[in-house]
């Protein structure tokens, strides 16, 4: 995959890490079923961000 000039490789690499921590947290740790609730606290960084949005499509 190329990157688009604007986004440099140190970046990339770092949302890269922020999906596989909610990644981590989300599949492998607890896995969630639909209709449960999720709360995050503090969801106003790179992690807490994706991590608001990832369990959506599980329902």
């Amino acid at each position: 995959m190329r990157l688009p000039d604007a986004i440099s490789f140190e970046q990339a690499a770092g949302v890269m890490l922020k999906g596989l921590t909610v990644q981590y947290l989300l599949r492998q740790t607890y896995e969630l079923q639909g209709g449960e609730t999720v709360l995050f606290h503090a969801a106003a960084g790179g992690v807490g961000s994706l991590a608001c949005q990832w369990p959506r499509p599980s329902g």
